[in-house]
Parts: C-alpha cells; sequence; structure tokens
C-alpha cells in the first residue's frame, strides 16, 4: 500500500505539473491576445497591434498567477505527511483543475499545438480535448490520492491498537 501511494504521489505530481505549465503558457498567450486591437496599417491590410494593458489582461494574468501558485503549493504538499497537507494538496489540484476548465483559452490552445508544436494538421477538435483530458486526470488522481493516503492511515491506526 505504501509503494502505490508513494507511485500515485509521483504520477500526481507529473500530471498537476504539466497542466499547471500548459495551463500558464495558455492563459499568458491568452491575456496577450486580449491585449491587442486590429488595425488598419497604410498597405489597407488588418494587422493586431498592442494596446496596453486592460481589464481582461489584468484578470488572465491574476487567474494565471493563481493557477501557477496553487500548482506548486500542491506539489510542495503533496510530499508531506499528514491528513491536513494531504487534503490541502489535493483542494490545491481540484481547485486548479476546475479554474483552468472554465478559462476560455481555446484560441491560445489551437494556435500553441499548430504553430509551437508543429502538428499543423491536428483536428480542432483534438487540440481543444488536451485541457479538460488533464483536468480530469488531475482531479482523478487527487480523489485517488486522498482515498489510498486515508486507508493507509487507518490501517496503520488500526495496527496501533
Amino acid at each position: 500500500m505504501k509503494t502505490a501511494l508513494k507511485i500515485l504521489r509521483i504520477v500526481m505530481c507529473a500530471i498537476v505539473s504539466v497542466y499547471t505549465v500548459y495551463l500558464c503558457i495558455n492563459v499568458g498567450r491568452t491575456a496577450y491576445l486580449k491585449g491587442q486591437v486590429m488595425q488598419m496599417n497604410p498597405d489597407g491590410a488588418f494587422e493586431l497591434v498592442w494596446s496596453g494593458i486592460n481589464q481582461e489582461v489584468v484578470l488572465y494574468i491574476a487567474v494565471g498567477l493563481f493557477i501557477l501558485l496553487l500548482g506548486v503549493a500542491s506539489a510542495f504538499l503533496m510530499f508531506k505527511n499528514g491528513r491536513i497537507f494531504t487534503a490541502v494538496a489535493s483542494v490545491c489540484v481540484i481547485v486548479c483543475a476546475l479554474l483552468g476548465t472554465f478559462l476560455n483559452t481555446e484560441l491560445s490552445e489551437y494556435m500553441f499545438m499548430k504553430y509551437q508544436l508543429g502538428m499543423s494538421r491536428i483536428p480542432v477538435e483534438a487540440a481543444l480535448s488536451v485541457k479538460p483530458l488533464l483536468a480530469r486526470l488531475c482531479i482523478y488522481t487527487a480523489v485517488l490520492y486522498v482515498v489510498l493516503y486515508l486507508i493507509l492511515y487507518y490501517r496503520q491506526r488500526k495496527e496501533e491498537t
């Protein structure tokens, strides 16, 4: 049981780290896109130009920093022993996953897959299914981690008495 819990901690840390980095990249790119406006250049063509920091940019930056903080906190708290640390780490993971799910970063997700990763022929549905899949994996591993930890804790407590 201890080995399964240790393996689950490592898997959960890896999944949460990948999800946090992926989400922070997309939130940052979305914040950058929210600060741009369409403008006509002298040739008559339209181009995106940075217009400055507005309320949406500040909101996305604040949420991105909060997601980063939750991801880092959960990664550190996962490897501490104690029911409180286990519960707080799992709550951090679940809040991070749910918060990321409700953010609209679809344009930057598609652009990241298509241009940064070089998957030019990837369908839109496949590009947009990565974030919900990682969020579900984060939630499932957090719940499984709490359940396994509590089972191990109560077994050890029962053996002591």
